[in-house]
Parts: C-alpha cells; structure tokens; sequence
C-alpha cells in the first residue's frame, strides 16, 4: 500500500483557490484578501501569502498589496491567452519528452 503525504497548509490553500478560480467561484477582478482566506480556510495567514505569491508567479493574480500592516490583498485575473500558450509550451516540453522516452525504451538503452 502507498501512503500519500498529506498536503501542506500551503498547498491545501493553493489547491482551494484554484479550485475556487476554475469553478468560477472568484471572478476576474475580485479581491483576495488573505485575512479573510485564512479564516474560511482555518490556517495563519502565512500558508494563504505563500499561495497568493505563487499564483502570482503564475500570473493568475495580480497586485499583491499590503494595505495595512497585517493586511495583504491580491487581484484574481484572467487573461486566457496568456494561459493558452503558457500550457501549450509546457505540453509541447512535456510531449517532446515522452518522445524521448519511447525512443530509448525502443533502442533498447
């Protein structure tokens, strides 16, 4: 039997508000306020500004701000083309290396 670990507060968080997002649950432009993400979510606000930096880095939000001290907000966008070519790349790099793979299996290496 395999054990799965299970996920971190970080990526519980992540996992939710991309659920969130593909669900159409937040729409483009709706504030995210890490406050209130961590209290529906039951975790400190660092697991939820981790998240948010990581969707940012994935250009799914934008304007990470501090409006206080504690108080980080983001801005979900949506911006389909960009996402259409940035997962056409990483298919494209994904396939490419599945070839890679078949062909040694075949040769035999």
């Amino acid at each position: 039997m395999a054990f799965r670990r299970p996920p971190t507060a970080q990526e519980a968080v992540l996992n939710e508000l991309r659920r969130a997002i593909v669900s159409g649950e937040l729409v483009p432009g709706q504030q995210i306020v890490q406050d209130v993400v961590a209290e529906r979510l039951g975790v400190s606000r660092v697991p939820v500004r981790e998240a948010l930096k990581i969707l940012e880095g994935e250009g799914q939000v934008t304007e990470i701000l501090v409006r206080a001290a504690e108080d980080l907000v983001a801005r979900y966008e949506h911006h389909p083309d960009e996402y259409e070519r940035k997962y056409a790349r990483r298919l494209r790099e994904l396939v490419a290396l599945l070839n890679e793979e078949i062909t040694k299996r075949q040769s035999g290496d």
